[in-house]
């Protein structure tokens, strides 16, 4: 997905998700 701008899910979905996700979750 390029929800987060990247057109790789690989990335997005094995990097930015638990990453970002987990950032903003808490903050």
């Amino acid at each position: 997905y390029g929800h987060f701008g990247r057109d790789d899910p690989d990335f997005t979905w094995e990097v930015v998700k638990p990453l970002k996700w987990d950032n903003k979750v808490q903050a």
